[in-house]
């Protein structure tokens, strides 16, 4: 795991280097994606906010976890996994591109979709 600072730690220096948007992704991109290396994702997304920043998130989303971290307040998703075919070294696709678009489309429900059974992951 990183040796990273407690997260008040980081969104006060963030704060103070006038940072206009907060980061949240993964350390090791092997072990977990961010949903679950973050379980308090939207605790971090709200301080963000609280503290004048938007929050941007990125870490091996799927397309159910690109809606899910927009439902949970996210103002930014990046991804890489999810565009790239053969994973987040791979090319740039545009079908993918498109439907992890259309997963934020999807969140005018209001309702969090499940995750992605384990074979629909993107590595």
């Amino acid at each position: 795991a990183a040796a990273a600072p407690p997260p008040g730690g980081i969104i006060a220096a963030a704060v103070v280097s006038r940072c206009k948007i907060l980061l949240i992704d993964t350390f090791d991109k092997s072990v977990a994606g961010v949903l679950e290396a973050a379980p308090d994702l939207a605790a971090w997304i709200g301080s963000a906010r609280a503290a004048g920043m938007a929050g941007a998130v990125a870490g091996s989303l799927t397309p159910a976890g690109i809606a899910r971290v927009v439902l949970l307040g996210a103002d930014v998703v990046a991804v890489r996994s999810a565009a790239c075919r053969g994973g987040r070294l791979g090319r740039v696709e545009r079908t993918l591109v498109a439907a992890a678009r259309a997963a934020t489309l999807r969140c005018g429900s209001g309702r969090v979709p499940p995750a992605d059974p384990p074979e629909r992951r993107f590595s």
